[in-house]
């Protein structure tokens, strides 16, 4: 075996080892769940079924995963987790060889990865489900295939690499923000193949798979990012407070020397005639990064994996420049083991116990089959892990707060057991629901299960005890003292 083979299986095989021993306990994202569902759905229906925004490709690529899964009964749970921990480590040999490439230099490939191998901010996430990794494999590999393919002049090359950016498309939508950088290296690389030629590989063959995408579905992405009108939907608005939010990210995931790194590297390779044109191309995919990920309305550090590939990118040139070797690579480790410092403990906590899931686990063992669970953004894994029907209460409207109410005492005078979580209560302006429920429903008996918000808790812990009440009858219909709990 060659000494660039051992790299490349070094550089898959310790980050698939490090990703599977932290390998979160279930999926940890409502993102997750609803590609598990996707997943199960297809393999029920015999047609492809559409996950977040479509992501048909990561759909697609986790159903091989779930195949064995499938044939002995299992949900996708687990090979959701399993993609995203190989494609996570997948990834890692994949920006390996797009950095030796753009840069050519076998050395700042090898500190690049690896630092970004480590990096909390795209470690974490790959763990519970999300789909980072899946995209950023083939994100990579589309840049290093466009490369390979000016320099050799290796058309097929070329094609491949379009068919890469596609698929990234369809992974995770996000990805887009890749083809200025893609078509810049199409028509600034030297290559021996003329401006015509590359048009008719690149261009062509991304034209025809984008049009692809956008007739079957990418239309309606294009369509709610533009022109938002759906709650939640991911649109750029810069704010401030989001910028502060990155900014909190970045500083709390990664340690001060590779910062310092990282902007010595970006001084020496702007100035040095033979890495000025990457160190120019990475500069720009460091700042636009930062100024598109960081002000996008759903915010979340995660968003931000680009931005700290940028980072460790010029942290790896940086560290080319130290004239004793033995001192570079103690200076890699060192900022590696910093990093994983700074998240394996969460990892660790989460690797043996989710919170969501074990909520939804309790439900599912300790209420009726035909119960109701009143929660809100834990509806999925609740609906999920807990297999039971879930309603959503209104959210600041009195008047749909005392339907809901209404309706919901209709049921348990009808029989069906009704239950109450606590997180249905999170978001409730003017506590209107806190003062309703109350009013028409009765607290019976109640338990309290220890969970974990998901939102934003790629790099930190944010726990709570979960409360799920058993509901009554109240007879009176008069304001009634709110349950503890509630109330506090």
């Amino acid at each position: 075996m060659d000494n660039e083979k051992k790299i490349l299986l070094l550089l898959f095989v310790l980050p698939l080892l490090l990703v599977l021993f932290y390998l979160n306990d279930g999926l940890f994202h409502y993102d997750s769940i609803v590609l598990a569902q996707a997943v199960e759905k297809t393999f029920g229906s015999r047609s492809l079924q559409p996950a977040i925004n479509g992501r048909y490709g990561a759909v697609i690529l986790t159903s091989f995963a779930y195949f064995p899964f499938w044939l002995f009964g299992q949900n996708a749970d687990l090979a959701v987790r399993l993609t995203g921990a190989f494609f996570y480590a997948a990834s890692i040999p994949a920006a390996y060889l797009f950095l030796r490439t753009l840069f050519a230099s076998q050395l700042v490939g090898i500190y690049g990865a690896v630092l970004f191998a480590s990096a909390p901010i795209y470690l974490s996430p790959n763990t519970f489900g999300k789909e980072h990794g899946v995209a950023l494999f083939f994100v990579f590999s589309a840049f290093y295939f466009l490369l390979r393919g000016l320099q050799k002049k290796e058309k097929s090359m070329l094609i491949l690499s379009a068919f890469f950016i596609i698929v990234a498309h369809t992974v995770r939508e996000a990805t887009l923000f890749f083809l200025p950088f893609y078509f810049f290296l199409v028509f600034v690389v030297k290559s021996k193949f003329c401006f015509g030629e590359k048009v008719k590989y690149v261009l062509v063959s991304y034209f025809v798979g984008i049009c692809l995408l956008y007739f079957t579905y990418f239309d309606f992405i294009i369509q709610k990012t533009l022109f938002p009108e759906q709650v939640g939907t991911a649109y750029l608005i810069p704010r401030p407070e989001l910028r502060r939010l990155a900014y909190s990210a970045i500083w709390q995931t990664t340690p001060i020397l590779l910062l310092v790194s990282a902007s010595i590297g970006i001084l020496l390779g702007l100035q040095h005639k033979r890495t000025r044109m990457p160190a120019f191309f990475m500069f720009a995919w460091l700042g636009s990064s930062f100024l598109f990920f960081a002000n996008i309305s759903t915010f979340a550090a995660r968003y931000l994996d680009v931005f700290i590939f940028g980072m460790c990118a010029f942290s790896a040139v940086a560290l080319t420049r130290i004239k004793w070797k033995i001192a570079s690579h103690l200076f890699c480790g060192y900022l590696v083991l910093s990093s994983l410092l700074l998240i394996t403990p969460i990892l660790s906590s989460r690797h043996e116990y989710n919170g969501q899931k074990n909520v939804g686990l309790w439900i599912e063992n300790n209420t009726p089959v035909d119960s109701i669970i009143i929660s809100q953004d834990d509806a999925p894994f609740i609906s999920y892990y807990g297999k039971r029907t879930v309603f959503g209460p209104p959210v600041g409207n009195l008047t749909a707060s005392i339907e809901f109410a209404l309706s919901i005492r209709e049921k348990v005078q009808n029989g069906t057991p009704v239950y109450l979580t606590i997180s249905a209560l999170f978001e409730d302006p003017d506590d209107i629901n806190k003062n309703v429920l109350p009013r028409y429903l009765g607290f019976e008996t109640n338990h309290t299960i220890l969970s974990e918000d998901f939102h934003n808790a790629e790099v930190r812990l944010q726990r709570y005890y979960q409360i799920v009440w058993k509901l009554g009858l109240n007879s009176s219909r008069k304001s009634v003292k709110l349950p503890e709990e509630i109330s506090t």
